[in-house]
């Protein structure tokens, strides 16, 4: 344990880390680039695998940058093994051109595990890879009086201490710098708890402690049908600008699509849903969480769409959706799947293979169950037509898949 050796970086896996071998054995190492030479210190063995700390890079490559946060890995300021660091991060020693090609690599790979062939897929970049987040969670760890205020680190349990992020909006940076300057602020917090800071063009910067309650003010979001209203505790992207790339990307293939009706499964406030109402289409939206069912339904009525043409249901969409399937001509219907990232419920990947629709489109935050999916979707008669990356989180190990899938039976 904590030998020290020197290896070349072949790549970097999901979740930005660098993958080099030592006597045959995968080793990854944090805040690395591919071809370089690095110096490392070997911190866990496991049986398959091992992890190592970046102590020097001997070789740097031309796409290595400063980074801008001095929480990043900056192996030549300071020495991984007893200084903390955010993880937050995992591309701020690189150049965003190369962040997104190492992106484009990653999803590559697990598309690969899913589907014969080379499928072309397009990279929408953010227009700018910092202070670009419209929401921040700052975590509370309280010791013998003293209050550290953000992330919290590799062990899942120790705060690092954040003055500022340079991935969240400059208006919510001035607002935690106001917070952290007055008296008794940070007394005020308990062990383990939390701080959101939020913005929004109409509101400006917010925040709170804890849980949102239900009675709070809703949020105004900009986005390309005009201001809608969400609650503060409901799942809204926190990139607006890649977001409304990513609704004009949905928008293009409802408005292309001959399909009369748009299911919008895991649907949250309904923005996909209200996309393909402003299209004409009838729309059926089911979400399990009942406050955004809400705000899907008023937003409906603020945008002057026919509430007899728009469905909103509160429920669970593997549950819902084998009763609409039922009721519906699955020949005209084009569906939205948007899940969290575990990815789709075994059972409605198993209704939408076994009762096809015409057109799936299927949003994720997760690759990998991403990639599962599209394995039982393909083997079931679907077709994909088109995918896209949409870097929502710059500097961050994630990134949002868009995906076109067409059914080979619907078609006949």
């Amino acid at each position: 344990m904590n030998e020290s050796c020197e290896l070349t970086i072949e790549s970097l896996a999901f979740g930005g880390a660098g993958i080099s071998r030592l006597d045959g054995e995968v080793v990854f190492i944090p805040g690395v680039l591919p071809g370089e030479r690095v110096r490392v210190s070997i911190v866990d063995h496991r049986r398959s695998f091992c992890r190592a700390r970046l102590l020097e890079v001997l070789d740097a490559v031309p796409e290595r940058i400063a980074p801008v946060c001095p929480f990043a890995v900056i192996p030549w300021s300071r020495p991984l093994a007893t200084s903390p660091f955010c993880p937050g991060c995992s591309y701020q020693q690189m150049t965003y051109a190369a962040e997104c090609e190492s992106k484009l690599r990653q999803l590559q790979g697990f598309l690969s595990h899913a589907v014969s062939g080379t499928i072309p897929i397009q990279v929408e970049g953010a227009p700018d890879p910092l202070g670009y987040r419209n929401k921040g969670v700052l975590h509370a760890a309280v010791e013998e009086g003293a209050c550290r205020l953000g992330y919290v680190q590799e062990d899942n349990h120790t705060v690092l201490d954040i003055p500022e992020c340079p991935l969240l909006h400059p208006a919510l940076n001035a607002c935690l710098a106001e917070l952290r300057g007055r008296p008794g602020f940070l007394k005020g917090f308990r062990d383990q708890a939390r701080l959101t800071l939020r913005r929004t063009e109409p509101d400006g910067a917010i925040w709170w402690r804890g849980s949102p309650k239900s009675s709070d003010p809703w949020l105004h979001e900009t986005t390309l049908l005009g201001d809608l209203l969400v609650p503060r505790n409901a799942f809204f992207q926190v990139n607006p600008a890649v977001a409304n790339r990513l609704l004009e990307w949905v928008q293009t293939r409802i408005r292309s699509s001959s399909c009369a009706t748009v299911i919008d499964l895991y649907c949250g406030v309904g923005i996909f849903g209200l996309i393909a109402a402003a299209e004409g289409r009838t729309v059926f939206g089911v979400e399990s969480h009942g406050q955004a069912i809400d705000a899907a339904r008023i937003n409906t009525g603020r945008l002057g769409f026919d509430p007899a043409r728009v469905t909103w249901l509160t429920g669970d969409a593997a549950r819902v959706w084998p009763t609409w399937a039922e009721s519906l001509d699955l020949k005209t219907c084009q569906v939205v799947i948007d899940p969290p990232r575990t990815g789709l419920d075994p059972e409605l990947c198993r209704h939408l293979t076994q009762r096809p629709v015409n057109s799936l489109l299927y949003i994720s935050c997760g690759p990998d169950t991403l990639a599962r999916d599209l394995k039982q979707l393909t083997d079931g008669g679907y077709a994909i037509r088109s995918v896209a990356l949409f870097d929502m989180f710059p500097r961050t190990p994630h990134f949002e898949t868009a995906v076109e899938l067409v059914s080979c039976a619907t078609r006949e």
